[in-house]
């Protein structure tokens, strides 16, 4: 097939991850439907992080228990601190860790409401988990969207996580569209092949998830790809957090 056509298996619309299928993905999450999106690491369910519909079907397809949180992905980032406590970050520090394969662990602005995110998306904890991918679409896509989108791989909870589209096929009914990864040789020259994931040793991990939400130290919660962890390590060091 071309590499902007759209197809559809068991009726379920696959579409490339590239600009021209944005508005169709928003207008789902925004009828409180989910979708699967192609990410920095691997994929991704995603529902409207102020849908209650959406929050409850991803939770549902994913069977995922309800009093486990998800994280949050937004499009820049500046969208962080919408949702996150930022205030006692050294400054500069989440632009050096972001876009990137991190999950960033902050306490939750004490202001977030119902109207700007479901309280299943972060009760009963007092952190947040935040990701601002290296993925130009899902970036575009949250920003599109003019809200924050809730995200956990897409895989059934306790399932190896997903690299390729037909590995959750069977999960495909229950969503509005697959967002396919876009071979970036084409002519969407936007979104480049260091955004496309590839099977390595670590790579069906995910990305790497640092706690910062304990002033001055940081605390790496789920490793993700060794080098990126590395690389997570020397930034933290070199703004001056400790690891406890």
């Amino acid at each position: 097939r071309k590499a902007h056509a759209s197809y559809a298996r068991n009726s379920t619309r696959v579409l490339p991850a590239v600009s021209s299928s944005i508005p169709e993905a928003v207008g789902a999450l925004r009828r409180g439907e989910v979708v699967a999106v192609a990410t920095d690491t691997i994929y991704g369910l995603a529902a409207h992080c102020e849908s209650k519909e959406g929050v409850e079907k991803l939770y549902r397809i994913k069977g995922r228990p309800l009093d486990k949180p998800l994280a949050i992905s937004v499009g820049s980032v500046e969208d962080v601190a919408l949702y996150g406590n930022v205030s006692s970050l050294p400054c500069g520090l989440l632009q050096e860790l972001l876009p990137g394969a991190v999950t960033v662990c902050l306490r939750k602005r004490e202001d977030l409401t119902v109207a700007r995110i479901r309280p299943e998306v972060v009760s009963p904890l007092e952190t947040i988990a935040i990701r601002v991918p290296g993925a130009a679409f899902i970036r575009d896509l949250c920003s599109s969207l003019g809200s924050a989108v809730a995200l956990t791989s897409a895989n059934p909870s306790g399932s190896p996580s997903c690299l390729r589209i037909e590995e959750f096929s069977s999960l495909w009914p229950q969503l509005a569209v697959v967002l396919e990864k876009h071979d970036s040789s084409s002519d969407d020259a936007s979104h480049t092949t260091e955004e496309r994931c590839e099977e390595t040793s670590s790579s069906r991990s995910g990305s790497t998830i640092v706690d910062l939400s304990v002033d001055g130290t940081y605390a790496i919660l789920r490793d993700g790809d060794q080098q990126v962890l590395q690389e997570i390590r020397q930034v933290l060091e070199r703004f001056g957090l400790d690891e406890s």
